[in-house]
């Protein structure tokens, strides 16, 4: 009884047109301008590449900046273990990843990063990619 009494039943009758409403609404709503400034300008380094290697635990960098991950690897802290390592360090080569999302202020799951979590992953980017943009604790890398 209680939830009938408390119930909105305009929104009820109204639920499609709110639903396509808010899928539709610009991501610009839903995020801070300083993040947003944070992603336009991640994407006017990578505007021209067809993806982008999220290493980090926030996994809605690659749908902000419109990009998909370049290799299998979509959350890359769940990649953990010499096994899967390997496997993300073959597809960075083999699909010659040009741009890394190195770090990201959001999201550290359990505290860890994920270059420290991934330590075989992590030794190979080291080597092999370079800062090329660093701005509130975002690091964004390229390859040498």
């Amino acid at each position: 009884i209680l939830i009938f009494i408390n119930t909105d039943f305009k929104k009820v009758a109204n639920y499609n047109t709110n639903f396509q409403n808010y899928i539709n609404t610009n991501d610009r709503t839903f995020i801070s301008k300083e993040r947003m400034k944070i992603i336009e300008e991640i994407s006017q380094i990578i505007n021209l590449e067809n993806c982008i290697q999220n290493f980090t635990a926030d996994l809605s960098l690659p749908y902000l900046l419109k990009k998909p991950n370049c290799t299998q690897l979509i959350s890359a802290w769940l990649g953990s273990g010499e096994k899967f390592e390997n496997k993300f360090i073959a597809q960075l080569r083999s699909n010659n990843v040009n741009y890394i999302i190195y770090s990201s202020p959001l999201y550290i799951v359990d505290n860890i990063k994920t270059s420290d979590r991934l330590k075989i992953a992590n030794q190979y980017i080291q080597k092999n990619y370079s800062i090329i943009w660093k701005k509130n604790n975002y690091i964004l890398l390229k390859r040498i």
